[in-house]
């Protein structure tokens, strides 16, 4: 219990609970309000407690990474809107825990997972955008902020590097759910190459067929 109490300290004394399973080994507790948990799991025999993935029923641990709350298998099926916030939130939680140094910022595990759901969605684009601009600055004013021209260099060269390598992962996530999926579901169409992430999630092969029912195809 004490865990538990700990979890909670920030959450005031009328946080209300609810149990949502039991085991003989741990219970899940669930508490819609509260500003950092959703979903918590206790033990019953040790003096652990772990924050889970918000998703009802999930088993898996939240990554609780600056942010970024759901587990590895329901970050993808966040819509657009929700990976830009978390992106948003963990890119500037990021840049400060690093102040901002663009040799230690770039690279981040967090950022591939982040871009990786993003491909679902059709929106890498957008969200590698988001993540470059919070990340470090717009590249338009770095003249302006940085007056040292090999600092300046140096910061749009980790920019660029940057954005090349999440492009790169953007593309290989793509590639991999195009070839996992087979026909496109919508038109049967066989996959196609794909030279970068499309904007669609792609296993459709066009916008068009991304926003059509699937049809069924014989077995």
């Amino acid at each position: 219990m004490l865990s538990l109490a700990g979890a909670l300290s920030r959450e005031g004394i009328d946080t209300e609970l609810a149990v949502e399973s039991v085991t003989d080994h741990s219970i899940v507790v669930t508490a819609p309000d509260w500003a950092d948990f959703q979903r918590l799991e206790m033990s019953l025999t040790d003096e652990w407690t772990i924050p889970l993935c918000p998703v009802a029923h999930c088993s898996n641990h939240s990554m609780r990474y600056r942010g970024i709350d759901r587990c590895h298998t329901h970050l993808p099926q966040c819509d657009t809107a929700t990976l830009i916030q978390m992106g948003t939130w963990w890119a500037q939680s990021h840049s400060d825990a690093l102040a901002a140094d663009p040799a230690r910022t770039v690279g981040d595990r967090a950022a591939d997972l982040l871009v990786k759901a993003a491909v679902h969605q059709g929106s890498s684009a957008e969200l590698i955008t988001v993540l470059m601009r919070t990340l470090f600055v717009d590249e338009a004013d770095i003249d302006e902020i940085i007056w040292d021209e090999a600092e300046a260099l140096d910061l749009r060269h980790a920019i660029g590097r940057e954005r090349l390598r999440l492009n790169d992962i953007a593309r290989d996530e793509a590639r991999r759910l195009r070839q996992s999926t087979g026909p496109c579901p919508a038109c049967g169409r066989g996959p196609r190459a794909l030279p970068a992430a499309p904007p669609h999630p792609p296993q459709y092969c066009s916008p068009q067929c991304a926003s059509a029912p699937a049809v069924p195809h014989p077995s």
